[in-house]
């Protein structure tokens, strides 16, 4: 999305959250990836979720508060970095080449 943001002039970046496997902490941990959008009108970035909704997701593009896909339970140890990188992390991409299944996935790391 940051990409095709980018290509239209739309400045554009990529945060992170690091969120439970499972409905708790049991199966570990991945980061999901989340894109930001500058409104130069507003002055602000804005983080946006193009996830794709379902009947228990519901995320939505608004510009006066932040509707994404999951919400962060600290109580699990999930993080929200309200971060905004302009391209991908490294570690991460480096994890997706080294597996052939979604179930090789590990994060073992801080962002």
């Amino acid at each position: 999305m940051a990409a095709l943001l980018r290509a239209n002039g739309i400045p554009s970046g990529i945060s992170y959250q690091k969120l439970t496997r499972a409905d708790d902490d049991s199966e570990g941990f991945i980061i999901h990836a989340l894109n930001t959008v500058y409104i130069k009108e507003m002055n602000k970035w804005i983080r946006l979720d193009a996830r794709g909704n379902n009947k228990n997701v519901h995320a939505c593009f608004n510009l006066n508060q932040e509707i994404l896909a999951f919400k962060v339970r600290p109580e699990f140890g999930e993080i929200d970095y309200k971060d905004n990188h302009d391209d991908l992390d490294r570690r991460l991409c480096d994890i997706l080449d080294g597996c052939n299944d979604i179930l090789q996935i590990h994060t073992d790391f801080e962002m």
